[in-house]
C-alpha cells in the first residue's frame, strides 16, 4: 500500500464543541489537531510506533478563518510538511462540506522523544519512509484542484497573452518603421504679395 501523503476523514460537529457564542469554541480545534497527527499513523498498515518513544508538541499555530457551527459535517486534511532530524512539522485544515469554505489552517511542530529519559532522538529511517513531505506546490495541486472551466479560462488568457504580444512585436518592428519612412504629401499655405495685396497659393515641401 502506498504512503498517505495527505491524510483525509471527515465528521460531523457535535453539541460538545459549541461554545456559549454559538458555534465551534477555539480550544477545540487544539484538540482536533491532535487526533488528526494520531489518525493518520493509524491509517497506515505498516506503521508501527517504536517501544518506549513518543512524540511532544513543541508549538501550535491556528488561524482562525470562518466559524464552524453545530451539525456542520468538517473534512479534515493532514499531512507532514518537513521533517528534521528530531522533529516534524505537520499541518492541518477543517474544510466545510456543505460550500468547500476553508474554516482554519494549522500547523504543530511534534518532537519525537524517548520517553524514559524525556529527550530528542533521531526520528527512524523506516517512519520517514511512511510519510512522504508535501511541498507547498504538491499542496496546491492536490488541495485545491482546477476545475475544468478555470483550467480553460486560464490557457485561453495565456494564448491571448500571447499573441497580443506577438503582434506588438510585428507592429513595433516592420510597421512602424516603415510608416517613419514613408514621404510626407505636400502641404498648402498662404503668403501675401506686397505689390497687390491679394492671397494666393503656394506649394511648398517641408
Amino acid at each position: 500500500m502506498p504512503p498517505l501523503s495527505i491524510f483525509t476523514y471527515s465528521f460531523t460537529v457535535p453539541q460538545s464543541a459549541i461554545d456559549e457564542y454559538g458555534h465551534v469554541n477555539n480550544v477545540i480545534y487544539v484538540q482536533w489537531m491532535q487526533d488528526a497527527g494520531r489518525r493518520h499513523p493509524e491509517a497506515i498498515p505498516e506503521f508501527k510506533q517504536p517501544e518506549n518513544t513518543g512524540w511532544f508538541v513543541r508549538e501550535h499555530r491556528i488561524e482562525y478563518l470562518a466559524p464552524a457551527f453545530l451539525g456542520d459535517e468538517i473534512e479534515v486534511r493532514t499531512w507532514i510538511a518537513e521533517w528534521k532530524r528530531v522533529r516534524a512539522q505537520r499541518r492541518y485544515e477543517f474544510i466545510r462540506k456543505a460550500d468547500g469554505k476553508i474554516l482554519v489552517k494549522g500547523e504543530t511542530q511534534w518532537i519525537f522523544v524517548e520517553l524514559t529519559t524525556g529527550r530528542p532522538i533521531p526520528i527512524p529511517v523506516e517512519m520517514l519512509a511512511l510519510f512522504p513531505i508535501v511541498s507547498e506546490q504538491t499542496e496546491l495541486c492536490h488541495l485545491y484542484p482546477i476545475n475544468p472551466l478555470t483550467r480553460f479560462l486560464m490557457v485561453t488568457k495565456f494564448w491571448l497573452l500571447i499573441l497580443s504580444a506577438r503582434f506588438i512585436s510585428i507592429f513595433w518592428l516592420r510597421v512602424f518603421p516603415a510608416l517613419k519612412q514613408s514621404p510626407r504629401p505636400p502641404q498648402r499655405h498662404a503668403t501675401r504679395t506686397e505689390t497687390t495685396g491679394r492671397f494666393f497659393t503656394q506649394q511648398s515641401i517641408y
